[in-house]
Parts: C-alpha cells; structure tokens; sequence
C-alpha cells in the first residue's frame, strides 16, 4: 500500500484518514469516470457514474457472524465501489467482516476515535469506522463502516442527540468521508437513525437525527454527496409520521436530493419502492443523492437497483449506481 498520510480534525465531527493510490482490481470496475479523448487531454464530458452497497447485517441481534459469511463472497465477486454497513455494534462483527472483505495481513490505525483497516490481497484496500462506544465504554458503538479501495480523505463521524432506548445504548450517528473521483471530490457517508418503534409519538428522535445529518452536510461544502444506510422511515409512507419524516430528510441541508429506491419505483412504474425489510412492504434501507452545486445533477442509472439477498439478515442488501452529470 502506499504510504499513508492522516487527515487533521475538521470542525463539527472526529476526523482522520489516509490518501492511497486506488487498487487496481475488480472494484474500480464499478466506477466508470469522464475519460479523455484520444487527440488531446480535454475531458469529455460524460456521467461519472459509481456502484454501491447498503446493508443492515442485523448485528444487535444475530451474533452468529453467518451474515458476514455469507455476504463477504457475493462481494468478493461482484465487489461495488463502496460498500457501507449499518449494526456493526460489536468488536467481532467488524473483524469478521475485514476478514471477508480486507483479505490478509490487515493493519490497523486510529486517528482519535476514526479507525481505518488497510488490507492486502482482499476486495477492498480499506475499511473506515468510528471506535466510540455508549454507557461509558460498555456499550456498543455505531455499528457503521465503509469499505472502499478508492482513495479517501476526512473520515469523520458525527454522533446523533436525543437518542431513545435502546438505541442510547450505542452510539448512533453519521460517518462520512471524502472520496476523489475522477477529477471530483464525493462525500459518501453512512447512517443508521433511531429506531422507529420507539420514536412513533412525533418523530422526535429521527428529526435529531435529520438535523445532525444536516450538520455533517455544512463540512461538505457543497460536494456532491451521497448517503446511505437505514434510515428508520418508510420511503413509500404516502401519510403519517413517516411520510412528514421522508419531506423533511429530502429537503435537508435546503439541498435537492433524489432517493434512489423511489427513483427505481417512477422508473418502472411501481406503485410503492421495492421492500428492503424482510417480511414487511417497508423500504428503509436508503440512497441519498445531492449534486451539490447547481452545475451538477444526480440521478439513478436506470435498471441498476436492486434489493437483493438478505444473506440470513433481517434486511435486504440494496445496490445501486448513481450518476452525476
């Protein structure tokens, strides 16, 4: 790997992180950038367009390590740019996954409470998360990770408020970090909100949630970004708390996003998104996407989203590819 350089601590969040070169491999198939023209070295200008992953592996419940097991080959052999996770909430299930997905010799730095693995050999080159821990130290931490082997810089994580049992027994919140992208700089970041169970009153603790995610888009600066994870709200909710959740997460930051589920549904004229639950009709398992300037549109590649095996989760793995234009 190349040598490695940390990022210093940006306001609003924990930072840390290291430049690489990107890996050489099946990944960086998944990214398709403007390339240039034969007779000189002006851009042509085409739809940078990047394939990821979002998965709940329903770690605060199974501690079997099955759903690493199973999801670390499919992503071995059809490895996306990017692939975050929600419900790492304990030390082995991270381990476990860096060992599916980072291959051998793994390595290990922190920078505050950001860690990042550098691995050899393996899907990814790198995998980034946040080290905090609720009750003091004995609880569970984020749960939040993001493997990539694009280079990255500015990991930092931004703890949610006004969590309500059970999830203030972790420690919730947004980590993101700065992707270089063809000639572009893409925020990526990853989330999982309260739970929905225990928020039904008025949504206060998924409205906390929205505003912290709004903070964490104030160190963007108007980047394109994108997030993904489980949001906790029905995307297809027409009324109710939810769907008045839903309006206000699309206008966060006073940005224009697209949802990439419900962009899936107006492209094939579905009447609702395609579940990410198993057994319910709920799309929660999200993809959130802003140009972030108005000479910069995001959209969904047509006919790249899928929710797929739940790999014995209680979520469906969602993929999708996102262009920018």
């Amino acid at each position: 790997m190349a040598g490695a350089k940390r990022s210093d601590s940006r306001a609003g969040g924990k930072a840390g992180g290291r430049k690489q070169a990107p890996k050489v491999g099946a990944a960086q198939a998944a990214v398709s950038a403007r390339p240039r023209t034969a007779s000189s070295a002006t851009p042509v200008r085409r739809p940078l367009v990047i394939d990821l992953v979002t998965f709940n592996t329903h770690g605060a419940v199974d501690k079997s390590l099955m759903v690493q097991h199973h999801v670390g080959p499919y992503l071995c052999g059809q490895p996306a740019a990017a692939a975050c996770f929600q419900e790492l909430f304990f030390r082995p299930e991270l381990l476990a996954l860096d060992a599916e997905l980072l291959g051998q010799n793994v390595e290990l730095t922190s920078t505050g409470e950001i860690e990042i693995a550098t691995g050899h050999g393996g899907a990814y080159a790198r995998r980034v998360t946040c080290t905090s821990k609720g009750l003091g130290g004995l609880g569970g931490g984020p749960g939040l990770a993001i493997y990539t082997s694009l280079p990255f810089t500015n990991a930092r994580f931004f703890a949610f408020d006004g969590l309500q049992i059970p999830d203030q027994l972790a420690v919730k919140g947004v980590l993101a970090i700065d992707i270089a992208l063809a000639g572009e700089t893409l925020v990526l970041a990853a989330t999982h909100f309260n739970d929905d169970e225990n928020d039904r009153v008025d949504g206060r603790a998924r409205r906390a949630n929205i505003a912290t995610l709004a903070r964490m888009l104030v160190t963007a600066r108007g980047k394109p970004t994108i997030v993904v994870g489980d949001f906790n709200l029905t995307s297809g909710a027409a009324t109710g708390l939810d769907a008045l959740l839903f309006q206000q997460l699309m206008a966060v930051a006073g940005r224009k996003w697209i949802e990439a589920g419900v962009q899936n549904a107006r492209q094939n004229a579905l009447a609702r998104p395609v579940p990410t639950v198993l057994g319910s009709r709920r799309s929660i398992d999200l993809m959130l996407c802003s140009g972030g300037r108005p000479t910069l549109a995001a959209s969904l590649v047509k006919g790249s989203y899928r929710a797929l095996s739940d790999f014995t989760s209680d979520h469906k793995l969602v993929r999708a590819s996102i262009q920018l234009t």
